[in-house]
């Protein structure tokens, strides 16, 4: 397992991105109205996404990928993890599936469509 990015949410998407590429100097891979993703040079990314931050229990989102989601899935919740639902899959392209820390941050497990 490998952590992929962390998710922002933040009031103004394009300031916040154009900070951490002008500042850190972080490339977009992924831009849309509501969303800007931008990575390092080791491929860990921050994505900024649109949302009050204040209205948002979690703050932050960790996304990990994983190469068998549902084996993973399956030992976790063996292991007594609780999931918000099975993995499921998303138009972008991934299946996911998604938990909370103790702290109550958002964690999010995935891996490419099969």
């Amino acid at each position: 397992m490998e952590l992929d990015y962390l998710i922002l949410y933040v009031n103004d998407v394009d300031g916040v991105a154009t900070w951490y590429q002008d500042v850190l100097g972080l490339e977009p891979d992924v831009e849309t109205p509501a969303f800007v993703r931008v990575r390092d040079d080791a491929g860990v990314g921050v994505a900024i996404h649109e949302g009050d931050p204040l209205d948002n229990p979690e703050r932050v989102q960790l996304e990990f990928k994983v190469e068998d989601l549902d084996a993973t899935y399956e030992r976790l919740r063996d292991e007594g993890v609780e999931f918000a639902a099975p993995p499921q899959e998303n138009p972008a392209g991934f299946r996911y599936v998604t938990t909370s820390d103790p702290a109550g941050h958002t964690v999010e497990l995935r891996s490419a469509a099969e």
